[in-house]
């Protein structure tokens, strides 16, 4: 993911790929590769979200981090490192937080700045969709992200316009409705 658009006020969405595509996942760029042991990689996954804008500070991303280890969430974690070692992409394939939506969840997909517009997060997110083994996956997302949304787009996923966890149905569509005039005003079309 980019830094969140902080001109564009907060607002949560959903989104749903009710069938993952199953094919080979793209390849990394020269000199990246997959983290052996993700679940050792905390700290770095703390320090690369307090990097991007998320609005937590560095103690509360790792208190995010240990959440994700709670054994309920069931969390497959998809880490790839950069030429130096270090967190270049990341993102999470775990039990669907809203389970009218969808049974498994892509969560905290995650760019470093110095290795974004290389596929990347398009790769993460391939390797944890195909994990899904074909089960619908459901995202959450915000309107500050995007350029997110539309990758997420073109990898399955769609706008959840129906009521989840404490959003009633006619919320979810005006959420998505602000989203698209947002991303429109920057020349994005969701």
């Amino acid at each position: 993911m980019t830094k969140l658009d902080d001109a564009i006020p907060y607002e949560d969405l959903l989104m749903v790929c009710p069938r993952p595509a199953v094919g080979p996942v793209p390849g990394l760029p020269e000199g990246h590769r997959w983290a052996d042991d993700p679940g050792s990689m905390g700290e770095e996954w703390a320090a690369l979200m307090t990097s991007l804008g998320f609005p937590f500070s560095l103690e509360e991303a790792r208190g995010k981090w240990r959440e994700l280890q709670a054994p309920d969430v069931a969390a497959r974690h998809f880490f790839v490192l950069g030429p130096e070692g270090d967190l270049a992409a990341t993102c999470t394939l775990c039990a669907g937080k809203y389970p009218e939506a969808a049974p498994l969840r892509l969560h905290w997909v995650m760019t470093a700045e110095g290795h974004q517009r290389r596929g990347l997060s398009r790769t993460v997110c391939r390797a944890a969709l195909a994990a899904a083994d074909g089960r619908p996956v459901q995202l959450s997302t915000q309107a500050q992200s995007w350029p997110a949304v539309v990758l997420y787009e073109s990898l399955g996923f769609r706008p959840w316009e129906h009521a989840w966890g404490d959003v009633a149905e006619g919320e979810a569509k005006a959420r998505w409705a602000r989203a698209r005039k947002a991303a429109e005003a920057h020349g994005a079309r969701l």
